[in-house]
């Protein structure tokens, strides 16, 4: 796994030249340089230590006085380096500054901080944790991030709860963009029963590792919960997209393909998710048929099973064809019958209209009707009765081919997703010697 950046701390890179203020609910301020962050906002303080600060505890900010342009130019160059892992890239920026920037207090401070940048660069060292560390130290604190990792694992499985908490939060409050923790932290919240701060959890996760499968997932169940369902297709396609042909992903998108409403899937969210789903399901499926397990809805059944379904499917198909051909001939029948009956009505009409007489003194009487009259009368009645008896056959049919359906397999989906639990926990690995 590619080192993960989890953000920059600089001993004075960071400093604004002057102090803005976030004033909190309860009427104490921290003074710093403020930056939004997911869920609140990252101030930098004076000493270089950076403090989070939840939206939920901050009453107003108050904007520090303007700067000079110059010092404007630099502050916006350190917050472009700031995302940046090639120390070559962050030096040529600076390097570029300078030619822009002239002679002066500001250029000097360049200068400093440059100096500071290319000593870093032949020390080797790479971005970790939030600080640029030597190829040593980080070896040393991901060595330590794993074995406080898998110390927090053992918690969760063994069910100590409690204990987890307390040490993921103790590593938040010390590093705030500790990608394990958030994630282990969304995991027993979304466990508890704390929906809200499952997805405030694996949101910063997905922050801090944009291309880690199981966070993509999880932030994906949380969603389906809350009934997010396009934020749930979209990231549950970036998992797709990170960790290709994984069963419990294309599990998931079974479920949440299935799940999305048709009003809704008219996008192309939903149409990449769905294509996504079908390729690695059938490489997948390949792969799973050899071991003798084949996808049924969003389940996976043995061969046997599949083979009676296979059969029970065809029992079903070759009813519900027969049944369809004898709805057609009835159908056809139906129409001829309601033909003749047109063609009587309108044959004794005509009868009756020629059997009329006008008498001498203007009266219109009615000459008897002919035989004819009543033998196609007879008919046209004969023909209504098995009009009404066609019909009903054609409820029958259809009454039939509704049982037929109902008892046909069904894919099997229950409407949930799976968390990817601990052992998917995004952990930066220690470079090598």
């Amino acid at each position: 796994m590619r080192l993960l950046i989890l953000g920059l701390l600089l001993f004075g890179v960071t400093t604004a030249a002057t102090a803005d203020v976030v004033v909190l609910n309860d009427g104490s301020e921290v003074q710093g340089d403020i930056r939004r962050a997911t869920g609140g906002y990252d101030v930098i303080l004076k000493d270089g230590t950076r403090q989070f600060i939840p939206d939920s505890q901050v009453k107003s900010l108050r904007m520090g006085p303007s700067q000079t342009d110059a010092d404007v130019q630099l502050a916006n160059l350190r917050r472009s380096v700031e995302p940046l892992e090639d120390l070559d890239l962050v030096i040529e920026r600076y390097e570029q500054f300078l030619e822009r920037i002239g002679e002066g207090e500001v250029a000097d401070k360049a200068r400093v901080e440059l100096a500071q940048w290319v000593r870093w660069r032949e020390e080797g060292r790479v971005l970790f944790d939030g600080e640029w560390m030597k190829p040593q130290e980080q070896r040393e604190r991901a060595a330590q991030n794993i074995v406080a990792v898998n110390e927090v694992r053992g918690m969760i499985k063994s069910g100590k709860r409690g204990e987890a908490l307390k040490l993921v939060h103790d590593r938040l409050r010390e590093n705030p963009r500790d990608v394990s923790s958030h994630y282990l932290l969304g995991l027993m919240q979304y466990r508890s029963g704390d929906v809200a701060g499952a997805r405030r959890s694996f949101e910063e996760a997905a922050v801090l590792a944009p291309d880690h499968a199981p966070t993509a997932n999880n932030l994906a169940v949380v969603l389906v919960r809350q009934n997010q369902l396009p934020r749930a297709v979209l990231a549950l396609g970036n998992a797709l997209r990170d960790a290709p042909d994984t069963k419990s992903l294309l599990d998931n998108a079974a479920e949440l393909i299935e799940l999305v409403p048709e009003a809704q899937r008219d996008t192309t969210v939903y149409a990449n998710l769905r294509t996504r789903f079908e390729a690695q399901d059938r490489i997948l499926g390949s792969r799973l048929a050899e071991q003798g397990w084949h996808r049924f809805g969003a389940k996976w059944v043995d061969a046997a099973t599949f083979a009676t379904i296979e059969a029970q499917r065809k029992e079903a198909n070759d009813r519900l064809d027969a049944l369809q051909a004898d709805y057609d001939v009835t159908n056809q029948r139906i129409v001829a019958v309601q033909n003749d009956i047109a063609e009587a009505e309108q044959t004794l009409a005509s009868i009756r209209a020629n059997s009329l007489r006008r008498t001498g003194d203007g009266r219109i009487i009615q000459l008897p009707l002919p035989d004819v009259y009543f033998e196609i009368e007879r008919e046209k009645q004969a023909d209504e009765r098995d009009l009404g008896d066609l019909a009903s056959r054609i409820g029958l049919l259809q009454q039939e081919a509704m049982r037929v359906r109902e008892r046909m397999p069904k894919p099997l989906y229950d409407g949930t997703l799976e968390l990817i639990g601990a052992d998917g926990v995004p952990v930066t690995m220690p470079m090598p010697e």
